[in-house]
């Protein structure tokens, strides 16, 4: 019978899909941190903005957030690239709200957390 359940539980280790996309503390550290949730809208008579907000999921407030806005042709090319700073602190464990205006018409857009500071200690010596 114990041989029987050995041989059950190995193969439930075996076949479990999850193991394989595990992260254990590698990869890039702004992809860790931070998530982005963010839209494209495109008012009459205005160029394209980018409104949306930036996830901390680390347990430190982070300062200096610079984010990086790409916008891509048809032919998947960029054609534009901007930096912009998400205002004030986003807390930890929290969100920042951002907003991008004045941007160039584009097929799509790609927005990723380009730099960051966590604040140590409770201060940031740069804010």
């Amino acid at each position: 019978m114990a041989a029987l359940i050995t041989a059950l539980l190995a193969t439930l280790l075996l076949a479990t899909p999850g193991a394989a996309q595990t992260d254990f503390g590698g990869g890039d550290p702004r992809e860790r941190y931070f998530k982005l949730d963010w839209t494209v809208e495109t008012p009459k008579a205005a160029s394209p903005r980018i409104t949306g907000y930036v996830y901390n999921e680390y347990g430190r407030p982070a300062a200096e957030v610079r984010l990086l806005i790409e916008a891509f042709n048809t032919s998947d090319k960029v054609i534009a690239q901007r930096y912009e700073w998400v205002p004030g602190l986003v807390p930890a464990l929290a969100r920042a709200y951002f907003e991008v205006r004045g941007l160039p018409p584009a097929a799509r857009y790609r927005v990723r957390v380009h730099s960051y500071t966590f604040v140590e200690s409770g201060r940031c010596v740069a804010c």
